[in-house]
């Protein structure tokens, strides 16, 4: 009996999205690492005493930014950071030199940022191939 090979050819849509996920899944790992660098790394157990509810908040906006730029360099994550910290700059109930702090500290995580986002970008373009 013989019987017929049939193979499935992917769309180009198809491909696109799954790229799009596995980016999307890889900007959540790495945003996540930068988080855990800033409370675990270097400084951490500094960090950690500093942490309060506003900073946590400042930090979650980062993250979930991070997850939504298609391109992410150093310019736009420092940009980013800066937008992000002029919002708690207004709020009368933070100090604006922890502010100021908190913002340096997330943005000295860009080399560790860098390193994971790129890793998750080539592993997920690999797979797009």
């Amino acid at each position: 009996m013989v019987t017929k090979k049939t193979t499935s050819k992917k769309s180009k849509k198809d491909s696109g999205s799954n790229f799009g996920v596995g980016l999307g899944a890889g900007l959540v790992v790495a945003a996540g690492l930068v988080g855990a660098y800033l409370l675990y790394g270097k400084d951490g157990a500094k960090n950690r005493k500093a942490v309060k509810g506003w900073a946590l908040k400042m930090k979650g906006e980062v993250l979930e930014k991070l997850e939504t730029m298609k391109d992410v360099s150093e310019d736009s994550y420092n940009a980013l950071v800066d937008t992000v910290a002029a919002k708690y700059y207004k709020v009368k109930s933070v100090d604006n030199a922890d502010v100021e702090m908190l913002a340096k500290k997330i943005k000295s995580g860009w080399k560790q940022f860098k390193k994971e986002y790129s890793a998750v970008t080539k592993k997920t373009v690999t797979k797009k191939k």
